[in-house]
C-alpha cells in the first residue's frame, strides 16, 4: 500500500485487502529487462525509486522521470 510521509508517498507493507487500490502495483516495460514499477492509485504520473539520502536509503513514489532510481532490473532466482 502507499502512505503520505512529509512530502513523499512511501510504500508500506499492509494486510492484503482487495477493496484498497492502492496495493496494486504493474511493471511497465522500458527496454529490455528494465521496467518501472507504478502503483495503480498513483497511475502513470508516478514510479517507484530508490533514493539514497547522505545516510538515508528508502522506497518513494514520486513523478515518472528518466531518474536512475526508477528503473528496475527484473532477474529470475
Amino acid at each position: 500500500d502507499i502512505s503520505r510521509v512529509g512530502e513523499y508517498f512511501v510504500p508500506k507493507m499492509t494486510p492484503l485487502d482487495r477493496t484498497r487500490n492502492g496495493q496494486l502495483w504493474r511493471f511497465v516495460a522500458v527496454e529490455g529487462d528494465v521496467y518501472l514499477i507504478q502503483n495503480f492509485h498513483a497511475g502513470n504520473k508516478s514510479s517507484l525509486e530508490f533514493v539514497k539520502d547522505r545516510s538515508e536509503k528508502k522506497l518513494i513514489l514520486s513523478k515518472t522521470s528518466d531518474a536512475p532510481g526508477q528503473f528496475w532490473i527484473l532477474a529470475p532466482t
